[in-house]
This record gives structure tokens, sequence and C-alpha cells, in this order.
């Protein structure tokens, strides 16, 4: 088996790498409390760049599901406004979290980090799971990035994910395993899964389960979306309740994706009415869809987080999550 760990330089080298001020300790404090606003930090910036950054938002999204017949073209070269926004995420990332990401003990890190709980009561438990059952190493420096990724903004949530999926490949798959079953330990950890924790372990598995498992080809048993009503009403329900601020900003976001679908009337679902286990059954069955079915779903989720010309990137997080379950998956960076 092969062991990254043996041929890795010793974890106090490869913490002062990451953080030349660390000073031979873990920090285990509570961290700051969860209910400092932050927006403020958004607020500074110009009303310029959070329009391009929409925008570059806008297009990323759009051009990485759109019709096969029309994109191809434009994924594989991707306006010059997208990648600026691109690159200045990256350029914003702190060092320290950039190079982790890139290496597979930092990746895994990276990944427990953002499936940290806010409250201390469930946290504690959580590094208790990996102090129990995570490399030691990995372990060490989650607790040494735990400050910086806590005051992370999400929209750094993406680029994250995509920076370490490159370097989780690399694990063996004694360690993959060890990875996914702590993931999901710590996702499960307080009896109720959210939709960032959602969406993180879909995105994440969807990319890397193929590399460590040999998976059955899904079987086609539906050609056409009207077949299942009740799943599709639940997806673009989901999906606009994900990026509204009221009541009327849902029913705008569900009716756009109608639209764009064009196919009968749907019924929108109040958002107590929505399960993450409900979501799960409702997309097994759709990805039982023909490709070009599942084509049109995603051009209506995308639909429904454009109707306002202001994409969140809870909604992208989504939209990914969806494709990649729907087996259409976006490559990294494209959204």
């Amino acid at each position: 088996m092969q062991m990254l760990s043996s041929t890795h330089p010793p974890l106090a080298k490869r913490i002062l790498r990451i953080d030349p001020r660390w000073d031979g300790k873990f920090d285990l404090s509570d961290r700051p409390d969860a209910s400092q606003d932050e927006g403020q930090a958004g607020q500074a910036k110009t009303m310029t760049r959070q329009a391009v950054a929409n925008k570059a938002a806008a297009v990323a999204a759009g051009v990485a599901v759109a019709d096969a017949m029309t994109a191809i073209d434009q994924i594989g070269n991707p306006k010059q406004e997208t990648v600026d926004y691109a690159r200045s995420l990256l350029t914003e990332l702190p060092l320290a979290i950039k190079e982790a990401a890139r290496e597979p003990y930092g990746a895994r890190a990276i990944m427990y980090s953002l499936a940290l709980d806010e409250g201390q009561t469930v946290r504690a438990r959580q590094l208790q799971q990996l102090q129990d059952h995570a490399d030691p190493d990995v372990h060490a420096l989650t607790l040494t990035l735990m400050p910086q990724m806590d005051e992370l903004d999400i929209k750094f949530r993406l680029p994250l994910i995509d920076i370490a999926i490159p370097a989780l490949k690399q694990l063996s798959l004694s360690q993959y395993k060890s990875f996914k079953g702590n993931l999901i330990a710590l996702i499960e950890m307080d009896s109720r899964v959210d939709l960032l924790e959602w969406s993180l372990q879909k995105i994440v598995f969807n990319h890397l389960d193929g590399q460590f498992f040999k998976l059955a080809p899904m079987k086609v048993r539906y050609s056409d979306l009207g077949r299942l009503k009740m799943e599709t009403e639940l997806v673009l329900s989901m999906m606009a309740h994900a990026g509204a601020q009221d009541q009327s900003d849902v029913e705008e976001a569900f009716g756009a994706a109608v639209e764009a679908l064009g196919s009968g009337k749907l019924a929108l679902l109040a958002k107590d009415q929505i399960s993450i286990a409900d979501l799960d059954l409702a997309l097994g069955k759709l990805e039982e869809l023909e490709l070009l079915a599942k084509y049109r779903l995603l051009k209506a989720c995308i639909a429904s987080i454009g109707r306002d010309q202001r994409i969140t990137a809870v909604e992208v997080e989504l939209l990914r999550a969806f494709a990649g379950v729907l087996d259409c998956p976006i490559p990294p960076g494209m959204a």
C-alpha cells in the first residue's frame, strides 16, 4: 500500500512551510462568535467589481451546462471576464490555505475544515472524530488551518474544492476510504445535513469516487421529464429557495425555471416541504433520465439562478452538486 506519509517532510516542517509564524502550538480555543456580520467586507468592494463578479459567475454557470450542441466552443474558451474573476479569487485566497489545498495532507485538512460546525459542542466531537480516525498529521494540519478557515468568505468554497480535488486524487485507496468516512462522519455529527454540507460531499465524491471505485453505469429509464414531475418540482423549488431573498423572489426564480423548461405546469414547493432526504430520492430518479432531458433540467436551474442577475455562491455550489449527481459534471473552475 502506498504510504504518502513515508515520503512527506516531518509535520513541523510542513506546518512552518504553510505558516512561517507558527509557534509550535495548536490553537484549541473557541472560534470567534459566529454571529459577526460577514457582509461588511463585501460592502467595501466597489459596485463595479461586484457587477463584474456577478456577470462572470453568470457566464461561468451558463456556459458550463448549456446545450452541448451550442456551448462546446464557449466551454473550451471561457470569456475573459470569467477568467479574470477566477484569477482574482485565487489571488485573494490566503497563501497558507491555497498551498495546503494543493497537497494531499492539506487538501484533506481543508475539506475537513469546511465541514466543521460553528457550534463548539458539535465541533469538539468532530475534532475528536478526526483525532481518533484521521491521519495524525492531517488532524494536526486541520487544527493549524482552522482559525483562517473559520474566517474564510463563502465565495472561496468552490475554488478551494477545485484546487483540492487533484491533490485528493493522489491518495491511496485506503487513504481515500478513510477520508470519505471521516468527511461523512463530520457532516452527520449534528444529526442534520444542511444544504452546503450536502453540496460539499456531492461535489467532492462525484469527482473522486470514479477514481477509486469501479462504478456501474447508470441505466436510462426515463426519456422525458414529464414522467418525473414531482422530482422536477422538488429540484427546481430547492434551487429557487437557495438564492431568493423573499417569497416574491422565490416565485420569480421558480417561474423563470418553469418557463425555460417549457413543459407543462409545475408547482412550487414551500421550503418546509423540502428535505435533504427527499432531494436525494428525487435526484436518484432524475439520474435515470436520458442525457438531453438532464441538460434541459440543468438549463432550467440556470434560468432560476440568473433571473435577477445576482449570482450567489450557494446557488452556484448547488448547481455544481446537481450537475455532478446527474452525471453531467461541470469542470472545475467553470462555475
